[in-house]
């Protein structure tokens, strides 16, 4: 293959794993990047290369069934030189179908959290909603088509606050316009592990689909060959989960100790104010945020499934040994308290990574904005001066003030 092509192609391949629009990437192809064709390239054309299995290496056989062509067989590996790593091609067919389902990024990127936020009361997702004069907000989808949810709305910039500045996964050197070798290594290998996880999920599916054939086909020499095709696939995925162990390895030895807690502090300023006219960052942050969150419920009234108030407030109430005579206000005061919890003042939001336990559970962690009656984590100053992660700080209601508040007629909260 042409030296300046491959380049190229390397160059679309990383662009659209970084999150870069399909339209951007177009324009560079024609402006910028080496290879170029005498008409140029069309966006029809573009996509066919970001979908062409051929740059794995892989050679597909076809053959004319009523003038159409139709795969005959399986796909021949190695037959072509492979251009585009596994990895990275997969992570980007994932990107792509993202995309696809929700119709992809078009306009001014203004949500960092596209394809993330979910309504955690009916697992709809939450849309974006912009009234102007800096009235941005988050609302359930299913509530704004009157799907069976109630509409409750939270302030956008209070979640985007709140969870840029207690993620410590997220790295700000990554998404900085000039990061340094270290984080674009660390980012690379990031994507990788993405593109991986995709090429193992793609083979569970096939997988699947060949256990269906053999239950289904009449024909024991076709159980054979479907037989056999799941135990190379099966091989492959053991030889899938090696390389992702491998590059899991090397991701946590490259981030280890890379910077303190409060250089980390001065890059997350630093990215927050460079983020704020500039969609191509927002967009390549949504795109890091991605790479280690499953999804972020939002509770925007408390949850009204929890007993934690009434448990906590209980014991307190046990604990603090009050008066007889200040026993009836107590109990009014604790009911008061539970039923504000399930309302705004009970607002969180609850972070879901795509790490999980030895339990086989996804972490999580429920972040609490300011004024807010949840329980939660906020993330404090580390205990250590050279350490890079901030401690978790447990979040609880500042009960004393509650109490001085209520008794002194004052019904606003602040915690």
């Amino acid at each position: 293959m042409i030296p300046e092509a491959a380049e190229t192609l390397r160059l679309i391949f990383d662009a659209k794993s970084e999150g870069v629009p399909t339209n951007t990437i177009l324009e560079k192809l024609n402006s910028e990047w080496p290879w170029k064709r005498p008409r140029g390239f069309g966006l029809s054309y573009l996509v066919k290369i970001l979908h062409n299995r051929s740059l794995l290496g892989e050679f597909q056989p076809h053959i004319l069934v009523n003038g159409k062509r139709k795969p005959d067989g399986d796909p021949i590996s190695d037959y072509f030189p492979k251009i585009i790593k596994p990895e990275i091609f997969h992570a980007v067919q994932k990107t792509m179908a993202a995309n696809s389902r929700s119709g992809g990024p078009t306009g001014k990127f203004c949500n960092v959290f596209r394809h993330l936020v979910r309504c955690a009361y009916c697992g709809s997702s939450m849309r974006y909603v912009d009234k102007g004069k800096s009235w941005i907000y988050f609302v359930c989808n299913f509530a704004t088509n009157k799907k069976g949810c109630e509409r409750h709305s939270i302030r956008y910039d209070e979640v985007e606050k709140l969870l840029l500045e207690n993620c410590t996964q997220l790295k700000p050197e990554q998404v900085l316009p000039h990061p340094d070798e270290q984080s674009k290594k660390c980012e690379r290998l990031q994507v990788e592990i993405e593109g991986i996880g995709a090429e193992i999920s793609d083979t569970d599916e096939k997988i699947g689909n060949l256990v269906n054939q053999i239950e289904t086909t009449a024909n024991a020499k076709m159980r054979d060959r479907y037989e056999i095709r799941v135990q190379k696939l099966d091989e492959e995925k053991d030889s899938l989960g090696s390389r992702l162990d491998s590059k899991r390895l090397e991701l946590a030895s490259a981030a280890k100790g890379q910077k303190e807690f409060s250089k980390w502090q001065r890059d997350l300023g630093t990215m927050i104010k460079k983020i704020k006219d500039n969609p191509e960052l927002r967009r390549k942050l949504n795109s890091h945020l991605k790479q280690f969150i499953k999804q972020i419920l939002i509770y925007p009234v408390g949850d009204p499934k929890s007993e934690a108030h009434a448990g906590y407030l209980d014991a307190v109430a046990d604990e603090a040994n009050f008066p007889i005579s200040d026993r009836k206000n107590l109990y009014r005061f604790i009911l008061g308290i539970e039923k504000r919890a399930n309302s705004r003042e009970g607002r969180f939001i609850r972070v879901v990574f795509k790490t999980k336990t030895s339990k086989g559970q996804h972490h999580q962690v429920d972040l609490v904005p300011d004024g807010s009656l949840a329980f939660g984590m906020r993330l404090s100053e580390p205990n250590e001066p050279n350490e890079r992660k901030g401690a978790w700080q447990f979040v609880s209601l500042d009960i004393d003030r509650l109490w001085a508040n209520y008794r002194n007629g004052v019904k606003s909260c602040t915690t």
